[in-house]
């Protein structure tokens, strides 16, 4: 469950990398794990997430490479 989140964006303007802490589980239990996650490199997705609040979304960790992405369902 995303706890809190971050947008970056290119020169260009347009979004470029998620950036994503989260809780595995339940977001109000203090002892869940914690995790960090980039988002799935998808413009869309990332311009969606700087209109609307994902806090409280649920997804899928899944380790690519050195790397953690939350696919968001």
């Amino acid at each position: 469950m995303i706890e809190t989140y971050t947008v970056t964006f290119g020169r260009d303007g347009t979004p470029n990398r998620g950036i994503i802490i989260g809780r595995m589980g339940d977001i109000t239990d203090p002892s869940a794990p914690r995790f960090l996650a980039n988002v799935p490199d998808d413009k869309d997705l990332l311009m969606a997430m700087t209109q609307a609040d994902f806090i409280g979304s649920n997804g899928l960790v899944v380790r690519h490479g050195d790397v953690n992405l939350l696919h968001i369902s």
